[in-house]
């Protein structure tokens, strides 16, 4: 999903303060992730999407945002 949404993995471990490992095991189904990892997540994923709408001039964007 990160590769769609072209996100490079290391900006996301970093952004979000989730390791590699956390990461995998949750796309693997050996854990869940916290509270605190999805709005993480979500906050990260947010902001991002919002900066390729920006970036790509796009004036509606996911979830009905718009892009300023």
């Amino acid at each position: 999903e990160l590769k769609e949404r072209k996100i490079k993995k290391a900006d996301f471990y970093e952004a979000t303060g989730i390791t590699s490992a956390s990461f995998s095991q949750w796309r693997n189904g050996i854990y869940s992730p916290s509270s605190a990892n999805i709005k993480a997540v979500e906050e990260y994923t947010v902001t991002n999407m919002l900066q390729i709408c920006r970036y790509d001039k796009v004036t509606t964007c996911p979830s009905g945002t718009t892009a300023g």
